[in-house]
């Protein structure tokens, strides 16, 4: 069975989703460099006999979400202080080569002491797509279903 319907209402289920998890990003103020916001963006996907929207996003999206627990991390490779380091340029916290090294490595240890607090970004993302979609994609279900026995009726009439 054609699904033009469907896969036409799918673009625009996708598009819908990932500018509702772009705009709690903004809500929550987790925008600094927008690398974030920029790799967000969604897939279509044919997947055996089903049809799946793919949301994308960029993997520290989760750390975004869930936060991050006290303590140090293991490895010790030292790309969370370079992220640090980057964070504070983007948020112009501090200017000086020395002073940036310095709040990034305060921030570093605040945040290993005490973690950082949960955003939920995701979760009410999902909430908020699960509260407009379901109604968004029966009805395009419903076209195509009209479309196709409309032409099996078609056909049986002949």
């Amino acid at each position: 069975m054609e699904l033009a319907n469907l896969r036409k209402e799918l673009e625009i289920v996708g598009a819908f989703m990932a500018n509702v998890l772009i705009a709690e990003l903004y809500a929550k103020g987790k925008v600094a460099s927008g690398n974030l916001v920029d790799s967000v963006e969604f897939q279509i996907v044919e997947k055996d006999d089903r049809v799946v929207v793919d949301l994308l996003a960029d993997r520290y999206i989760i750390n975004v979400s869930q936060g991050r627990k006290a303590g140090y991390p293991s490895g010790g490779d030292g790309s969370f202080l370079k992220a640090l380091i980057e964070w504070v340029k983007i948020k112009s916290i501090e200017t000086e080569d020395k002073k940036v090294k310095a709040a990034a490595w305060a921030i570093r240890e605040a945040i290993f002491k005490r973690g950082i607090p949960a955003t939920n970004v995701i979760e009410f993302a999902i909430e908020e797509i699960d509260k407009q979609v379901d109604a968004m994609v029966r009805e395009a279900i419903f076209k195509d279903i009209k479309l196709h026995f409309d032409g099996v009726i078609d056909r049986l009439n002949r």
